[in-house]
């Protein structure tokens, strides 16, 4: 086998890699958004291999055979390979333009025209090619002609690409990543030589007389074997520009993520910081009372406070925020600041009246945000032993009777918070005898699931707080014991919301 059937040989290999590889691609990333936005471009790159693998073919039998026709077949499949690549480069070029992120519908439209024009010119060229006898590198006039024009042709698209992208490159230069340079650049430069290398051949041929370059192979086959081997590469620089960019957004939102909690850090030990925990041995002196707080988050929407009023009744506040995290947590500051000063201003005496001037002053600031919350407060009397109590929206909560042995619910119908102005607020009473306790809990409680995603419920947890509540034991051991419970039937699941447990015991 002599050179230039080494050379057809190798340059066809070659041309058939280059399909299948960018196939493979196209088909293992059909539906990326990547893909779809280099569609065409790949489409061209395989496209440009199935023309080099039929330039090839044709070079072979033409060697074996010796037709005329299959000559022609074959320089017009060299003709197919420079008009894809001119297409080729105008789509670069065009998306070369469009990361400036201006105008450039002008500049698409004269591409469009120049590509439809030579598309056109070089269908004409085929067609010349194969209804007309011509041999280049033949000796007679017709046939240095041809060679002559041929070899113009090549130099003048050569020409033509290179000033259009030297100008583009060296305009936007700055706007363009250097994996993403050296990518056009590779698939530029492959072209270019590869043309320069067809027109090599003839050029002996032209002046002449006669080919003399057969013994050291095609010049033609090397081309495009180099082609080839230029917009492989390109595949392996555009994953070299995939992974730098996951890299890089790995990297942004590493940065983002390191930022949030640092913030989340923050607003974290804010919340902590108004947690009334210093509060809780001051009502001790009245109540037995202990409490379980569990954001689903490292900030909750879940409220509590106590405060303890001139006439040492005790008041208690629990309700739920909209929404969860930073947000809730957000509603949740503003909410405690508001009843603070009300209480700072003794408002709370009548507690459906501090109600419906609570309500005003969280609606003038929630209002046109689709925010509320849902609160219930009550009111204890240590030495009457009465309860006064207000629920706005909130769920209905629990209370142990000692002399009945029972646990009833503690319903009280009012609107939630923060979404009608003009709302009025009414309350109601019942008996806190010796032995009673008391259950204030958040939605999180009665909502949460267990890995089967059956939810707790009103009913489930009435039962299991009476268990507990009847053994007469101190407000803390009744919050073991229940949240040891309530963990045999979440099992560890995931919460979905905030968890609140608060137990007053006379």
């Amino acid at each position: 086998m002599n050179m230039e059937w080494t050379s057809y040989v190798i340059g066809g290999s070659f041309g058939l890699f280059l399909s299948i590889q960018y196939i493979v691609f196209y088909l293992f990333l059909i539906r990326s958004s990547e893909v779809k936005k280099f569609r065409s471009d790949l489409l061209y790159i395989i496209l440009i291999g199935v023309f080099l693998c039929l330039f090839s073919m044709f070079g072979l039998m033409h060697l074996r055979v010796g037709s005329s026709i299959l000559f022609r077949f074959k320089l017009a499949a060299g003709v197919g390979v420079v008009n894809l690549y001119v297409l080729l480069m105008r789509q670069i070029l065009v998306s070369i333009k469009d990361l400036t992120f201006v105008e450039t519908d002008g500049y698409k439209f004269a591409n469009k025209r120049y590509a439809l024009g030579f598309s056109m010119f070089s269908i004409a060229l085929v067609l010349f090619i194969l209804l007309f006898p011509v041999d280049i590198g033949g000796v007679t006039l017709s046939s240095r002609i041809f060679t002559g024009a041929f070899l113009a042709y090549l130099l003048t698209v050569a020409v033509i690409e290179a000033v259009e992208f030297l100008r583009i490159i060296s305009r936007e230069r700055g706007k363009i990543t250097p994996i993403n340079m050296v990518r056009h650049c590779t698939i530029f430069w492959s072209g270019i030589l590869s043309m320069l290398f067809w027109g090599a051949e003839n050029v002996p041929s032209l002046f002449l007389y006669q080919k003399v370059l057969s013994n050291a192979g095609s010049f033609y086959m090397y081309g495009m074997l180099f082609f080839s081997i230029g917009l492989s590469m390109n595949l392996i620089f555009e994953y070299m520009e995939v992974m730098t960019r996951v890299s890089e957004t790995n990297r942004k939102l590493s940065d983002l993520n390191r930022k949030m909690m640092e913030e989340i850090r923050t607003a974290q030990s804010l919340q902590i910081s108004l947690l009334p925990l210093d509060k809780q041995k001051d009502i001790r002196k009245y109540l037995d009372m202990e409490i379980s707080y569990m954001p689903m988050q490292s900030v909750g929407g879940d409220y509590y406070d106590f405060y303890v009023l001139d006439d040492n009744r005790v008041i208690i506040f629990l309700g739920d925020a909209s929404g969860h995290g930073i947000y809730a947590a957000m509603i949740w500051a503003m909410l405690k600041v508001e009843v603070e000063e009300m209480i700072e201003e003794k408002q709370f005496g009548d507690i459906a009246a501090a109600f419906t001037t609570l309500n005003k002053r969280i609606t003038r600031i929630l209002e046109n945000t689709y925010s509320y919350a849902t609160l219930f407060c009550c009111m204890i009397d240590p030495e009457s032993r009465h309860i006064s109590y207000i629920s706005a929206g909130h769920t209905d909560q629990l209370l142990y009777s000692s002399q009945y042995q029972a646990v009833n619910k503690v319903r009280n119908k009012n609107p939630i918070i923060g979404s009608f102005k003009n709302a009025k607020y009414t309350a109601d009473s019942l008996p806190f005898g010796q032995g009673d306790a008391m259950l204030f809990f958040s939605d999180g409680i009665t909502e949460g699931t267990n890995p089967d995603g059956e939810q707790l419920g009103l009913e489930r947890l009435m039962d299991m707080f009476l268990e507990v509540a009847r053994e007469n034991q101190p407000a803390a051991d009744i919050i073991s014991n229940l949240l040891m419970k309530l963990e045999d039937f979440f099992e560890g699941s995931m919460q979905k919301d905030d968890r609140t447990i608060m137990v007053i015991k006379t």
